[in-house]
């Protein structure tokens, strides 16, 4: 699962497995979920821009446009 550059995380799989498995799941649980998915996405961001210092900076210089 996941490219190169973004990979799943287990919230990822563990939400899959809710929605597609119909498995229990509380809304806090969920929340927790989807915060964690948010963090993982943020790290792996991060990672890429450090990867691809210049692709970075030209994707941004085009949105001070």
């Amino acid at each position: 699962m996941g490219r190169r550059w973004f990979r799943s995380c287990l919230e990822e799989i563990l939400l899959l497995v809710i929605d597609e498995l119909g498995v229990a799941c509380t809304p806090r649980a969920r929340k927790a979920l989807d915060q964690g998915i948010e963090d993982w996405e943020e790290i792996q961001l991060e990672a890429v821009i450090r990867n691809k210092p210049a692709t970075a900076a030209r994707v941004l210089a085009t949105l001070e446009k």
